[in-house]
């Protein structure tokens, strides 16, 4: 799953939780204070997204032109059939 479909899907849990929670009594949020305020939610993603450490893309290693040496030790893809030695030449 991508990042953002987790993100919304754990916005969408938390909102009801909430809701269910007021709907039980358990407490009550005034909700003109939280329309009033839900830019800082954008400005604390914003900057949330800023300072993150982003992952480093996974090692691609480059193709065996000649141009970069192999690794003797890594697998080698298999090779066509030789064709057998003349032995009359």
């Amino acid at each position: 799953m991508t990042p953002s479909r987790v993100l919304v899907g754990l916005a969408f849990i938390a909102y009801g939780i909430i809701k269910l929670a007021e709907e039980l009594g358990w407490f009550y949020i005034h909700w003109h204070s939280v329309r009033r305020y839900w830019p800082v939610a954008l400005i604390v993603l914003g900057i949330w997204l800023l300072v993150r450490k982003k992952e480093e893309p996974p090692y691609d290693p480059p193709q065996a032109t000649g141009s970069f040496p192999t690794d003797p030790a890594a697998p080698q893809p298999p090779q066509p059939p030789q064709p057998p030695a003349d032995p009359f030449a």
